[in-house]
């Protein structure tokens, strides 16, 4: 399992570099101040990089939320499975 995931990393980086080699025409960006030129394919990480992190922090409230629930539902299921009262077949 261990070699899958190192395929699928490093196929990963390789697509990377060629989709960086492939787009590394500048695009100028205009702002208040000024206006500068970055490669292409730096602009599209940075965006996609953008999105993971605000998608993230959108989604991590909800995460939290639900691991504390699912620890209530084990406990309480738990509580169900090995209940610790005494028994009435004495």
């Amino acid at each position: 399992m261990r070699i899958v995931k190192w395929i699928i990393i490093v196929s990963f980086i390789a697509l990377a570099a060629v989709f960086s080699a492939l787009n590394s025409q500048p695009v100028e960006i205009n702002y208040f101040t000024g206006k500068q030129a970055f490669p292409l394919a730096f602009l599209l990480f940075l965006a996609m990089f953008a999105g993971v992190i605000f998608t993230s922090l959108f989604l991590a409230p909800q995460l939290f939320i639900f691991k504390h629930r699912i620890k209530h539902l084990r406990s309480k299921l738990n509580h169900f499975e090995h209940p610790t009262g005494l028994s009435s077949e004495s």
